[in-house]
């Protein structure tokens, strides 16, 4: 697919789900090529019209070619983020575009459903989902989309995902096990104290192309449009955590190929969208308990939750 396809939809739609991060959404957007400097204001428009009462009301909105931008917003309330959100929104309208776009929700209904909202909002047959606390360039996001075009089998493709220091994180991993979660965690918690084996192995694992991995993570997952919407897009019991898991369960289910391909790099200030919630802990679990429910035997779903009330 190339160009604009279906009535003029772009090749690639970007869905961006953002709850009050709006240092890192800026830096997201600014990324992807979407925002250039302030040009002051706009013909025959009053300067105190805009936003911020001032001649620099929002940053110009300007996706490159091919490419449009969902922010779906879950019920920030912080004074920065609306901010930001009002200025995007006002200058997108202003200036008559039609490549980005943002939807406020009054509500926060979790990662999923707004990825669900953003999804249901565009038409291009690649979407791609990316972290607001993640940068990719628009070169990469094509060349992304190259690689899920290039194999029909493909429903998503994940890339390498790099990490403020330069380590490559772990971004695709084994199917979902008791066993596996097991091994998933001791690996997780050994890569994050810097552990020289684990550091070793991911770089290990994350450095060559891999057709038919079992789960991609969602920070920077590109998808094919007709396989998302085949399996019904993300589950949106899960609030947050393991709902990429569950899609990627649902799309090995129907058929579709997962790929990862470590010729694209996204640099990822991982946590900035989830680091001060006190209730981690507790939406973890009930995802996994969710996750192990959908697609676990019944004894593993009981070891599950012992396991759970024991540590």
């Amino acid at each position: 697919m190339s160009g604009r396809d279906r009535a003029g939809a772009a090749r690639v739609a970007v869905v961006i789900v953002h709850h009050e991060t709006p240092a890192a959404l800026r830096d997201c957007l600014d990324s992807l090529g979407a925002l250039a400097p302030p040009a002051g204001p706009s013909a025959g428009v009053e300067e105190r019209d805009r936003p911020d009462g001032g001649p620099d009301g929002g940053p110009d909105v300007s996706p490159p070619d091919g490419i449009e931008i969902v922010v779906v917003d879950n019920a920030s309330r912080d004074p920065a983020s609306r901010e930001l959100l009002d200025a995007l929104q006002w200058t997108a309208s202003e200036e008559g575009h039609r490549r980005l776009r943002v939807l406020r929700r009054p509500d926060n209904p979790g990662f999923g459903a707004g990825c669900n909202l953003g999804v249901a909002a565009t038409e291009a047959e690649t979407v791609l989902l990316l972290n607001p606390d993640a940068s990719l360039s628009p070169a990469d996001l094509l060349r992304l989309d190259t690689k899920l075009q290039e194999d029909p089998r493909r429903g998503a493709v994940g890339c390498r995902i790099v990490a403020p220091d330069g380590r490559s994180e772990p971004t695709w991993g084994a199917p979902p096990s008791l066993l596996g979660e097991v091994r998933w965690r001791r690996f997780w918690r050994a890569w994050e104290a810097r552990e020289a084996w684990a550091v070793e192995r991911c770089e290990a694992r994350q450095g060559s192309e891999r057709d038919g991995v079992p789960w991609l993570t969602a920070a920077c997952l590109a998808l094919r449009r007709s396989a998302f919407e085949e399996v019904g897009g993300f589950d949106e019991r899960f609030f947050l955590y393991y709902e990429d898991v569950d899609l990627c369960c649902a799309l090995r289910r129907a058929g579709w190929e997962l790929h990862y391909t470590p010729e694209v790099e996204c640099a990822h200030r991982r946590g900035a969208s989830t680091g001060r919630r006190r209730d981690l802990r507790a939406i973890r679990r009930a995802s996994q308990r969710l996750l192990f429910d959908k697609w676990r035997p019944a004894h593993e779903r009981l070891l599950l939750r012992l396991a759970q009330l024991l540590v």
